[in-house]
């Protein structure tokens, strides 16, 4: 049985996006007059679509093609992007039920679909009729002229999508417009699927004085839909309601106040976040990581200390001196402020450090965690730790001299394998009230529970460091 009509019916529903009522209007990509995305640290993005639509007076279903898969349906504002004739929203819903081949299958069960056959010598598709009974492992079990028949799935053909299938997602709007005409309607909804990190490259100069700061942002998007040619806005901070994104003008002032950005981006305070704004369009593809610019500092004053942490368990017991040595942690130091050459907020994200080696070769030398960091605030991060600088620690006397009052002497040896002399920050935790009793060095209190010695040691030698400290509850 020939049926050669079907062949245009089916190419035609499949590249149209579906089978759509007679009176829905489409609005796809290529209506789209401005598009703004505002992404979040948390899986979110706000997105603003722009279409221009030809209005009928009274009802207009409106079908916004190309919307996120993961559009959040309660999220959903539909308005008049300009004054005009009134409008109303009478309902709206969201058809993300996509013409996949296991959705096609699945409406099919029970119904007539098409087997498509190709003569072998003409090359002439033929389409025969059968009855879809089941599919299973790629293969469909059909009836046709009386026979059972097994056929590989994508033999079949059909002759339309059915009811509520869409090619892409969308996004249905029934509105009441009071006059005919051209109106532009501003679509804007929240999403998942859409997400950004800050990723630093700190690159010290050889005497380990100054840095060159550089941040780049990462986009990734997988929300089922793409963004071409977006204004895009970065908030940074963790958001339990979205914020609506800030007016143009004020953008404008914030550029001329933020000189270590990148010369595209202009950052703000917004609601308790930071809002980043990128200049230049920014067109994001689904299934798709983009990287972009967003701080270049060629020189910011740093500081990189050594330091060795006790355990504040230590003092109430009895440990002796078996204890291993321990590597002193290595530890990049620098205040978010002009003076230093930064003075911008900085989002968290992931920084990775590098240094040249005496010939100049640069090295990754670790990576640590930074923060969301205000203007003005000091940042410490933990690069890992110096092969060359050990520390020992033992307990030299112990003794409880009342129910809830403990005396113990320490010795701490810190050995510097170094052609060149360092300096160790040393840190003692100690809980309840405690008094340094005796001790090789001063000490400091950094605060009411950590006592801090800072020690030089020389070339290929060792410092010594001896302390009595009496704790009570």
């Amino acid at each position: 049985m020939r049926i050669p009509i079907l062949t245009a019916v089916a190419v035609l529903a499949l590249a149209s996006g579906g089978v759509a009522s007679a009176d829905e209007k489409r609005v796809g990509a290529a209506d789209r007059a401005a598009l703004s995305l505002t992404v979040y640290q948390g899986d979110l993005a706000l997105v603003r679509d722009r279409r221009a639509v030809a209005l009928d007076a009274g009802t207009n279903a409106l079908a916004f093609e190309g919307v996120s898969a993961r559009l959040m349906p309660p999220s959903a504002i539909l308005v008049p992007a300009e004054a005009g004739p009134a409008l109303r929203l009478v309902e709206q819903r969201f058809d993300f039920d996509l013409a996949t081949p296991d959705n096609l299958l699945a409406r099919a069960l029970g119904e007539t679909v098409f087997i498509a056959r190709t003569h072998p010598q003409t090359g002439e598709r033929r389409f025969e009729p059968a009855r879809l009974i089941t599919v299973e492992n790629g293969l469909a079990v059909l009836e046709a002229e009386g026979r059972v028949v097994v056929e590989p799935a994508e033999t079949l053909a059909f002759a339309g999508l059915p009811a509520g299938l869409r090619a892409r997602p969308t996004l249905l709007a029934v509105v009441d417009s009071e006059a005919a005409g051209p109106r532009a309607l501003d679509l804007s909804y929240l999403t998942g699927g859409v997400t950004w990190q800050a990723d630093w490259v700190a690159r010290l100069h050889p005497d380990e004085t100054a840095m060159s700061l550089e941040a780049r942002v990462t986009l990734t998007n997988t929300s089922g839909a793409a963004y071409p040619e977006a204004r895009l806005h970065l908030v940074a901070g963790e958001v339990r309601r979205a914020p609506e994104p800030a007016p143009e003008r004020m953008v404008t002032m914030a550029m001329k106040a933020a000189p270590a950005m990148d010369d595209g981006i202009a950052t703000q305070p917004l609601e308790g976040f930071h809002l980043y704004t990128v200049a230049r369009p920014v067109t994001l593809g689904d299934n798709q990581s983009k990287q972009i610019a967003l701080l270049a500092a060629p020189s910011v004053a740093v500081e990189r200390r050594l330091l060795s942490e006790g355990e504040i368990h230590l003092f109430r017991r009895r440990v002796g001196d078996d204890w291993p040595a321990q590597k002193a942690k290595v530890q990049l130091r620098f205040r978010n402020d002009e003076a230093s050459g930064l003075g911008v907020p900085l989002p968290a994200g992931t920084l990775r450090a590098y240094r040249p080696d005496a010939a100049g070769v640069t090295h990754f030398v670790g990576e640590a965690p930074l923060g969301h960091t205000a203007r003005g605030e000091e940042v410490t991060l933990t690069l890992g730790e110096d092969f060359d600088v050990s520390v020992e620690r033992a307990q030299k006397s112990y003794a409880q001299i009342a129910p809830a009052v403990w005396e113990s002497g320490w010795e701490i040896t810190l050995r510097n394998g170094k052609p060149g002399p360092v300096t160790v920050e040393l840190r003692e935790p100690m809980a309840g009230d405690w008094t340094i009793l005796e001790e090789t060095a001063p000490h400091r209190a950094k605060d009411s529970g950590t006592a801090v010695w800072t020690l030089p040691v020389p070339p290929g030698g060792q410092t010594v460091l001896r302390y009595r400290v009496r704790v009570k509850n």
